[in-house]
């Protein structure tokens, strides 16, 4: 399927007005429209904890790293109380940094570290 081929799960489909927000940041920043339930298994990988979480924002924000299952892009997500999600956040090279911080901290992908091999 090309891009500008309609995807038939569209049919009967809507986004809510209270997420244009949200959709329209998405495209501004990744260039990325969601395939129908996209939106959907982010918020639930964000509820079961498969999200990585990078900071508590305050008043009930956090900030997430997230894939796109359909697109494979990481995007970074304001989202409230974990139900909400507020924007999305353009990938710079800080959030990058803080991403790959709790990547070594433990809260994302394993980092094996190989000692330097020494001439006996």
């Amino acid at each position: 399927m090309s891009g500008d081929d309609f995807d038939p799960r569209w049919l009967d489909a809507a986004i809510p007005a209270k997420h244009w927000h949200f959709h329209r940041r998405l495209y501004a920043h990744y260039g990325i429209v969601l395939a129908p339930g996209d939106f959907g298994s982010m918020l639930r990988d964000i509820k079961r904890g498969r999200a990585q979480w990078l900071r508590d924002m305050g008043g009930g924000k956090e900030l997430f790293a997230i894939r796109i299952r359909s697109d494979f892009e990481r995007i970074y997500l304001i989202v409230k109380q974990r139900h909400y999600v507020i924007t999305v956040l353009p990938p710079t090279s800080d959030l990058r940094k803080l991403r790959l911080l709790r990547d070594l901290e433990g809260g994302g992908a394993k980092v094996r570290v190989v000692p330097k091999r020494t001439e006996d």
